[in-house]
């Protein structure tokens, strides 16, 4: 939508830049993605490939939370 573009995407990627936040990008339908600012971050699942185009949908979110998991337990550490 356009209030999460423009207000609470700049609000994320402002805070990101701060280190106040992780902005964890989840790629779930095919979409023109590398065009915005969330391009420069790290997406899941890799390589930007969205869920919605995996053969079987459950080993995308095991592969994203497994990611997610381990940036929350990095992150952690460096506190």
């Amino acid at each position: 939508s356009e209030f999460c573009y423009d207000i609470e995407l700049k609000i994320a990627l402002s805070n990101y830049e701060l280190n106040k936040c992780i902005v964890f990008p989840v790629i779930v339908r095919e979409s023109m993605w590398e065009n915005l600012p969330i391009a420069e971050l790290q997406v899941v699942p890799e390589g930007g490939k969205p869920i919605s185009e995996w053969d079987n949908e459950d080993e995308a979110f095991k592969h994203i939370t497994e990611k997610l998991r381990n940036l929350i337990i990095v992150d952690r550490a460096s506190v």
